[in-house]
């Protein structure tokens, strides 16, 4: 029998070089993907916080709106109760200015609602016997 020589042949080296190559290129790779990978995360997070931000901002934005537009249509309430003395305003300022409650069924009723309901409970017969 033939002796082998110690030492690695050409093929040998040639595998154990592309091994270790395959082996290197893969944990670059790995580390190049994290990398960007924890790049991208904190892209998105900054997003979610811009986001947050600016819906903050456009709510904030909302509700100044609605109490420059409330201030006028109170005012033209005001308005209203000087011209009708009779009818009840503050009913209507209190849903306007959003403090009934829709889930507990407080709503406001209107003047001439309450005038016709009024007017089938009781009849007309009511102030002839007052006066």
């Amino acid at each position: 029998m033939q002796m082998r020589k110690k030492g690695l042949t050409r093929g040998e080296k040639i595998l154990y070089t592309g091994a270790v190559l395959c082996i290197c290129f893969t944990f670059v790779l790995k580390i190049f993907c994290g990398a960007g990978i924890g790049h991208l995360s904190m892209s998105v997070e900054q997003l979610k916080y811009d986001i947050d931000v600016q819906e903050k901002t456009n709510e904030s934005l909302n509700m100044k709106v609605s109490e420059l537009t409330s201030f006028d249509k109170i005012k033209e309430v005001v308005e209203e109760m000087d011209q009708h003395p009779d009818q009840d305003v503050l009913g209507e300022l209190f849903m306007m200015l959003g403090l009934g409650n829709e889930w507990k069924g407080q709503f406001f009723t209107p003047y001439t609602v309450c005038r016709a309901m009024a007017k089938m409970n009781i009849g007309d017969g009511l102030k002839s016997e007052l006066e």
